[in-house]
């Protein structure tokens, strides 16, 4: 799955003066599955600031990767109806997404 979706952003036009911003983080809601114990799943957001779309992550339970959350974030940015380009630059302040 991580290599097709680079390669849809591979395909698309890059805009070299369009920065986007992503972070990963913990949703505000609780989730039980069964008798395990409650967890906030995680996501990651995506947004440019110039046209002020949003690309979200689907929320998980499972630890996956900051770097896969914000590429899921990214690429439905970049394919969404209002997208079809991929930025010139993606901002981060979180160690563990850079």
């Amino acid at each position: 799955m991580l290599k097709l979706q680079i390669e849809r952003l591979r395909k698309l036009p890059q805009r070299a003066d369009e920065p986007w911003q992503a972070a990963v983080f913990r949703m505000p809601g609780w989730v039980q599955e069964g008798h395990h114990e409650p967890v906030r799943p995680r996501t990651a957001l995506c947004i440019s600031a110039s046209t002020g779309m949003v690309g979200l992550a689907e929320p998980r339970l499972s630890a996956d990767r900051a770097s896969q959350l914000v590429l899921d974030s990214l690429v439905r940015l970049a394919t969404g109806e209002q997208g079809g380009y991929r930025p010139g630059r993606l901002e981060v302040r979180q160690p563990e997404v850079a």
